[in-house]
């Protein structure tokens, strides 16, 4: 929010990347494409799919000022507004 008032976009686009960044290690250590083949871990794989999605609408969120197309699909997708931080 600081950088975007700042209109320091290149700023707010680095760490929006970098938080990206770590949104896809979460995904990938979670691995819900393994997850999913053991229907014991159904649990663990609603948990990992629940967080994994909400990182996404985070991440929309943040876009939202740059890419307000974006926001808006994703939260159509989501059934949630994305325009809110």
């Amino acid at each position: 929010a600081e950088a975007y008032a700042s209109c320091d976009y290149n700023g707010a686009l680095r760490r929006i990347m970098a938080l990206a960044d770590r949104a896809n290690e979460f995904v990938e250590a979670r691995a819900p494409w393994a997850l999913k083949k053991d229907p014991a871990k159904a649990a663990e794989l609603a948990a990992t799919c629940t967080v994994s999605l909400n990182l996404f609408r985070q991440l929309c969120i943040y876009l939202g000022p740059v890419l307000p197309d974006l926001a808006r699909k994703a939260g159509d997708l989501l059934n949630a507004s994305c325009t809110s931080w």
